[in-house]
């Protein structure tokens, strides 16, 4: 049994993915719960995470060691797992201080922490890196460059893997993770797929910032999870080996999160709408230019070290209405 550290782990990504580790490992939860977004879920996911973790509602930025050693039995933690940050893109753009506090400071202080202590580290990156290649191709690690991002929010998570790039050689292992639309129970409410749901049960016009042709690279929530706690346990028998084998040559280490088949907004409009058996109605609004025209991720690398596991996109979503259909009106 190993101790594991959580950063925002009354997140999304976080509320799923500690029960899964807890069957084996011990948990401490990290988050602060700042408002960047589905508050209204906090408590549904703090209740989901209480029974398997300890949990810290502490700003990352004040990583106490000694706060840290009490909370696990046995000392400090044996991986940390960041997935804290304030996601989305257009909200970046209004927000810019708050997201480079809390995505680009606050992941200096999780690698600074490793780095003191000694701890190997997964690191939560993100699809936005690579801009709109994803529309045209499937990207693989290698190809994100920095050119063409978007939004601040996409410029806030490249800027911290280029400082890790810079300090590695001070570092333990580090893995950087590149998640591509996660979607699924207990998700983030600004999402497509969770607004046009909701949306649509109050009987509401869809609003679509451009047209349906858009693709998304979704990937299921499950299925996130199955690969990083797969990724947990490779990073805690041997994370030199992992950051050896997903090393690009620039010379940080970095695998996406993705099924490696998009699917058109149209295609997610037709099956909220038959789960939900509503007729819908879109109103399409200017595209912004913050938002990716697309996103494809390549599962290659991924798949080389992990057996591949694929929620097929219509039970997904299946799964989602289910469980969004428990919730309070």
């Amino acid at each position: 049994m190993a101790n594991i550290l959580v950063t925002g782990g009354l997140g999304f990504v976080g509320s799923h993915l500690i029960p899964k580790l807890a069957e084996v490992h011990s948990v401490v939860a990290f988050d602060h719960g700042t408002p960047a977004y589905g508050t209204g879920l906090t408590p549904l996911r703090k209740s989901v995470v209480r029974p398997h973790a300890a949990i810290c509602e502490t700003d990352i930025l004040n990583l106490d060691p000694g706060h840290l050693g009490q909370l696990f039995a046995s000392g400090l933690p044996d991986l940390i797992i960041h997935l804290a940050a304030w996601p989305g893109v257009r909200s970046s753009l209004e927000q810019q201080d708050a997201y480079f506090r809390n995505n680009v400071l606050a992941s200096q202080q999780v690698l600074a922490f490793a780095r003191d202590y000694k701890v190997p580290t997964i690191m939560t990156s993100s699809s936005s890196v690579y801009g709109d290649r994803g529309q045209y191709e499937s990207c693989r690690e290698e190809d994100a460059n920095g050119y063409g991002l978007r939004s601040p929010y996409a410029v806030s998570k490249w800027i911290t893997e280029c400082w890790y790039e810079a300090i590695a050689s001070t570092l333990p292992p580090v893995l950087f993770v590149r998640p591509f639309t996660l979607y699924g129970p207990l998700g983030r409410p600004d999402m497509a797929y969770f607004s046009f749901a909701q949306r649509l049960l109050q009987g509401l016009p869809i609003r679509v910032f451009g047209d349906l042709d858009t693709q998304r690279d979704f990937t299921y929530i499950n299925d996130a999870v199955y690969y990083l706690s797969s990724l947990v346990e490779a990073m805690l028998s041997d994370p030199g080996d992992v950051v050896t084998q997903f090393k690009l040559d620039g010379g940080r280490s970095v695998v996406n999160i993705c099924n490696g088949q998009p699917e058109q907004l149209t295609s997610l409009v037709e099956l909220l709408a038959s789960e939900l058996d509503v007729d819908p109605k879109v109103e399409f609004l200017p595209r912004s230019e913050l938002d990716l025209r697309g996103t494809f991720g390549d599962p290659r690398n991924l798949h080389s070290l992990i057996t591949p596991q694929q929620t097929q996109f219509a039970d997904g979503i299946h799964e989602f209405c289910t469980w969004l259909r428990t919730l309070p009106a």
